[in-house]
């Protein structure tokens, strides 16, 4: 029994510190500037599409992903969907194919 207690609580600490957040996936808002710049935002599992779209028009950019991050050792660690090519098309793209929640 103290063998399963360890374990459960070893499972609570992962899950507060995030590790088992990222692997069910991370989601990630990258807002682009095409051929300027482009950034990866870390966002709330609560955020949608139009958050990453309002996100990315509210600090200048005209394009947008939507991404997934996550922590596996075997398979890709990353998963991105097709960029958006303006903010101002509020149709939301499709998720990433390997997707954590979008």
């Amino acid at each position: 029994m103290k063998l399963l207690q360890r374990l459960c609580f070893a499972m609570l600490l992962a899950a507060c510190w995030g590790s088992v957040a990222l692997a069910a996936g991370q989601k990630i808002c990258s807002p682009i500037e095409s051929q300027k710049w482009r950034t990866v935002t870390p966002v709330p599992r609560e955020w949608t599409g139009g958050d990453c779209r309002s996100f990315s028009e509210s600090i200048g950019a005209t394009q947008y992903k939507l991404g997934c991050l996550f922590s596996e050792t075997i398979g890709e660690k990353y998963s991105w969907s097709v960029e958006v090519k303006s903010v101002e098309d509020e149709t939301a793209p499709p998720p990433p194919p390997r997707n954590c929640g979008w």
